[in-house]
């Protein structure tokens, strides 16, 4: 006996779970099924397809974050709210509008560089900082937890 003993023994692996990155390739529908895959909280959405109208059916999902990719086309997105920590990238040149009600879970940056900005068709609640500028001039939006509707006239040279 050389005194080294292993009679009592275990290993135990704590896997978690991430969602996927799900892409959007086609053109109108649910996104229930237009993603190809369960939108779970924590998912991260792209956008790749001609355009089309994408529906937000699902209970208040929170995403990651959202991507339109440089070809992708205009996207009208609509239905349920949903709450969204690392922002949303337009790398089209196609616009994207949004009806839904987004909540903004972390630090936001929102650069516009039209003029005029373009009216927003949405609300957004953000319940963390954000920065907000445009060349010109923004319009009205709400901004902090308690949903205060600011307006912010920046201009730049």
């Amino acid at each position: 006996d050389d005194g080294l003993s292993i009679d009592d023994f275990s290993l135990t692996a704590f896997l978690q779970a991430v969602a996927a990155a799900l892409n959007w390739s086609g053109a109108s529908g649910n996104w229930d099924t237009g993603f190809g895959g369960t939108v779970a909280n924590g998912a991260t959405l792209s956008f790749s397809g001609a355009g089309g109208s994408a529906t937000n059916n699902l209970s208040s999902p929170q995403i990651v974050s959202m991507t339109f990719s440089n070809g992708a086309g205009s996207y009208t997105l609509s239905g349920n709210a949903f709450a969204i920590t690392n922002g949303i990238v337009n790398n089209s040149t196609n616009a994207q509008t949004f009806s839904n009600a987004i909540t903004l879970g972390a630090a936001q940056t929102d650069q516009r560089l039209e003029e005029p900005p373009p009216e927003p068709t949405a609300e957004a609640t953000a319940n963390a900082a954000e920065t907000i500028e445009a060349e010109r001039r923004s319009r009205n939006i709400r901004r902090g937890a308690e949903g205060r509707r600011i307006r912010r006239r920046t201009a730049t040279a």
